[in-house]
This record gives C-alpha cells, structure tokens and sequence, in this order.
C-alpha cells in the first residue's frame, strides 16, 4: 500500500493559511471573551468586541478545514484498489475498472471560482467516467518557447498554449506525473497487455471543457510520455 499527498505550492499555502486562520481566530475569541464592554460608553467599542467573537468563531471553524484538506492522504495505491478523495471522503476504484490513468490541464478563466491553472492528475473507468485525485502540478510561471531561439518568456495563464508551449521533459519530472506513472505502471501489470487500460487509454481520449465552466479542460499528457489536446464534452464525474 502506497500513499501520495499533495505537494503543489497550493497545499501548502492551505496549510500555513489554515494554521494563521486558527491562531489569528483564537486571538480574536480571546480578545471577544476579555474584551471590557463597560469601560467605554461608546457603542463602537461594544461592536467591536462583539465583531471579534463572531470572526473568531469563523477563523477557527474555517482554519482546522484548511489544514485537513491540506494536510489528508489524497490518494492511497493498493493491490486491488485505488482509494482517491471525493469532498469529505474517499470512494475505492478497483483497480480493473481503471481505463486510463494520466494529467488534464485546466485553464482557469479568470473568475472567482474554478481551480488555478495547471495539470490535475485524474483517472477514468472504463465506464468513461473520471475522478479527480488531489494531485496536481501548479505551475508558479507559464512560460512559453521563442520561435526564433533563445530562452522562453513567460506569458500569461491565458496566452499559454499547454500542447506546444509545454517543456515535456519539465512535466514529466514533477511530483504529479510520477504519481500518475507509479498508478499507471501498477495498473498495467495486474491488468496485462489485453486490460481495460492497455485496450481504452482513456488519458489519450480527454475531452474539452467539463462540468467546470470557469476552469475548462484543454489538454492531456500520459504517463507513456505522449501529450496532445482535448476536444469536444466531458461525461461528468459520477
């Protein structure tokens, strides 16, 4: 049994912020508890004390969240199954229902919600029906190559191209690929040659867009190396 967290900059921004949540929401409630409402008339100073219990009692609820999602066991690897994260638990996929293993690229579109840019590690049933891992490589800068040589600049989210402006070797060397190739070597060998996931290859198969209108899917990569754009409608998670 192997298990895999995540390692994206993401979590572990949760993870200090739902730290800073919980000390900051403790300071608040303590100085809400102590706070000598009588010593100024001023019905400023009574709200204020009031103000601190009310988002203390919030920075504290919201804080252990973070650090749970953060800090939890996103994927677990075993003989016959596949364990990965579904909101507040985990769903089992046996391991000889998995059609494809691999990597989408979401572009986040600019509004308030969607996931950040960058490839998410998912696997499909053979049904054609995907779930997301909690594993993902989040890139701190898109860069893209210079036709006429010389070093690539870096473009925005929205300009990068994730087929051609992506460094193959770069991606195959971070944390999320690895996870990808360890559960796509393991599945292979106990489906064998004739499997679902040698036969379909699903990764390859990725389609555009998604039930996530503000982070649609644009690409795929495959733990056997190959990468190529998506097209068309997703089937919706199960």
């Amino acid at each position: 049994m192997i298990r895999y967290r995540s390692k994206s900059w993401l979590a572990r921004f949760s993870a200090a912020f739902g730290v800073f949540a919980l000390a900051w929401g403790l300071w608040l409630l303590w100085s809400g508890v102590t706070w000598d409402y009588g010593k100024f008339k001023s019905p400023i100073f009574g709200f204020s004390g009031v103000l601190s219990l009310v988002v203390g009692v919030i920075a504290v609820g919201l804080g252990p969240l973070m650090l749970f999602a953060a800090l939890r066991t996103p994927v677990i690897l075993a003989a016959d199954t596949l364990r990965v994260p579904k909101g507040f638990r985990r769903i089992s996929l046996p391991v000889n229902d998995i059609a494809g293993v691999g990597l989408v690229f979401k572009r986040n579109q600019g509004g308030t919600g969607g996931l950040p840019s960058g490839w998410y590690l998912m696997v499909w049933r053979c049904d054609g029906h995907f779930q997301y891992t909690g594993i993902g490589y989040i890139p701190a800068v898109f860069r893209r190559g210079n036709p006429g040589g010389g070093q690539s600049r870096s473009v925005s989210a929205v300009k990068f191209n994730p087929v051609a402006d992506t460094d193959s070797r770069q991606l195959a060397s971070t944390y999320a690929a690895q996870v990808a190739r360890d559960i796509y070597d393991h599945v292979m060998s106990r489906q064998g040659p004739s499997g679902p996931l040698a036969v379909q290859q699903l990764q390859k198969h990725v389609q555009a867009g998604g039930p996530w209108g503000t982070s649609p899917i644009l690409a795929y990569w495959s733990p056997d190396g190959s990468i190529g754009p998506a097209a068309g409608p997703m089937n919706l998670t199960a």
